[in-house]
């Protein structure tokens, strides 16, 4: 398995291909990101909205449980929702950064020796590793 991850980097083909398609996958998740917050932010200035009607229809000396049992609901939803909108966004820019682009994709390549040395040995001149083995 190992070696068919390795291929991959030394196949400058294949390496585009992969870099291809989790583009794509991370393009995909990037819209549902962005329909999930507008989403989400709609719901919040809907809210919002009701809050600041609501808010004028308190009247003292009046019942006004019904008004303040909604206010605190809304208030309630409205935290909980600010709370997905800010994990929603964090997310997405999550997926950006992982992004390579094709400029980037040869560098992140492996070289051919370091691909061939083995874990926690670094090439040397001569193409033995400090380790001391071929």
């Amino acid at each position: 398995m190992v070696e068919r991850i390795r291929c991959v980097g030394r196949d400058p083909a294949l390496l585009q291909a992969t870099l291809a398609q989790a583009r794509q996958q991370d393009d995909i998740r990037t819209s549902e990101l962005q329909t999930e917050q507008r989403g989400l932010e709609n719901d919040l200035a809907r809210w919002h909205g009701e809050v600041h009607a609501l808010s004028g229809r308190i009247r003292p000396g009046d019942d006004n449980n019904a008004v303040i049992a909604r206010l605190a609901d809304l208030q309630e939803r409205i935290g909980l929702v600010e709370g997905r909108v800010k994990k929603v966004r964090d997310q997405a820019r999550d997926v950006r950064r992982r992004l390579i682009d094709e400029e980037e994709a040869p560098a992140a390549r492996p070289r051919s020796s370091d691909a061939a040395a083995p874990a926690g040995s670094t090439p040397s001149r001569a193409g033995t590793s400090e380790t001391g083995s071929p």
